[in-house]
């Protein structure tokens, strides 16, 4: 259960979502140039930090980051590259 990232509630009477803003405000905030961890990283913007669930559910916030990952997504953009045409994606 991550209450963190429930922003928003449905009526089913009305058919409709209600969004809490300051829920949607707070999650747009979690953007790699706001993690600190990731500064200096060269390849941040193919990265972007992670996955945001997995660092709420292991880390206790969605502005963490799982270190333990850094390591491997760098070694696959040094052997593999990084938006070189061949994966045109931005996430490893």
């Amino acid at each position: 259960n991550f209450p963190e990232l429930v922003y928003g509630k449905y009526n089913n009477k009305l058919n409709s979502i209600t969004y809490f803003q300051k829920k949607v405000k707070y999650i747009q905030k979690r953007q790699v140039d706001n993690l600190p961890e990731c500064n200096k990283c060269k390849i941040k913007y193919f990265c972007a930090g992670g996955c945001l669930g997995e660092a709420l559910n292991e880390k206790g916030s969605i502005f963490k980051i799982k270190k333990e990952n850094c390591a491997a997504i760098k070694f696959l953009a040094k052997n593999i590259g990084v938006n070189n045409g061949k994966y045109p994606i931005f996430h490893p």
